[in-house]
């Protein structure tokens, strides 16, 4: 067993694993197509329950069931996580630059690593958490911290719109204006997804201004302040 840390991932069993074994639902949900690596990691402690015991391999899990995942056991079991560039590190805060088409934190769905993933196996002991997102398919820069009274402070500077975003998008069209805003209510899509959004009447009010850098033929490169 390993010693205690905090680089764990929570999954809870969905409906359609109940009555599962253990070891057939890792299986899947890692999409591992050998079962003598998966009954090896419960074996070295993948699994974390209670007083820090190992499951069963054969354990029969229900749905609702909370899984605790030591990531540090996992990141021997598949393929490494890919790394994460710091832009600034001090004893309160991380500041990485998240490359395109990687999750932030899980989101359902089969395994993948993420990148709050990669960060806590990278500082095991401290508490990692975000201050904020990205969307999956955005690169940029990401802002988390190493313990929860770092996190509460800088989550009320988001909250109080003291920190100011901006994005860079390459569209197609031109627009007619060099300045112009979009402004649509968004709330959670109409969908089995936890995260999608879109515009709905019944959404929180949204606003974006834009502003048009330069355009080519009919790309058009613009600058955008989520407000």
């Amino acid at each position: 067993m390993h010693a205690p840390h905090n680089a764990m991932r929570r999954i809870t069993v969905p409906a359609i694993g109940n009555g599962y074994r253990l070891d057939h639902l890792l299986k899947a949900y890692l999409r591992l197509d050998d079962d003598a690596p998966i009954a090896e990691a419960i074996a070295q402690g993948l699994i974390q329950q209670p007083k820090s015991r190992s499951a069963d391999h054969e354990k029969t899990v229900s749905t609702g069931d909370v899984l605790h995942l030591d990531l540090m056991v996992l990141a021997q079991t598949l393929k490494p996580a890919l790394p994460v560039s710091i832009i600034h590190e001090d004893q309160d805060v991380l500041i990485v630059n998240k490359p395109g088409n990687q999750l932030v934190h899980p989101a359902g769905g089969p395994f993948s690593w993420t990148v709050i993933d990669t960060i806590r196996l990278r500082h095991p002991q401290s508490d990692i958490d975000l201050c904020h997102r990205l969307d999956k398919q955005t690169s940029g820069v990401l802002v988390m911290t190493k313990n929860k009274s770092a996190n509460a402070c800088i989550k009320n500077e988001f909250e109080a719109r003291r920190v100011r975003k901006q994005y860079r998008a390459l569209v197609y069209g031109i627009p007619k204006q060099e300045r112009f805003y979009c402004e649509q209510p968004i709330g959670h899509a109409h969908d089995d997804s936890r995260v999608r959004r879109e515009v709905t009447q019944t959404g929180q009010a949204a606003r974006t201004d834009f502003a048009l850098v330069r355009s080519h033929e009919t790309i058009s490169d613009l600058t955008c302040f989520p407000i």
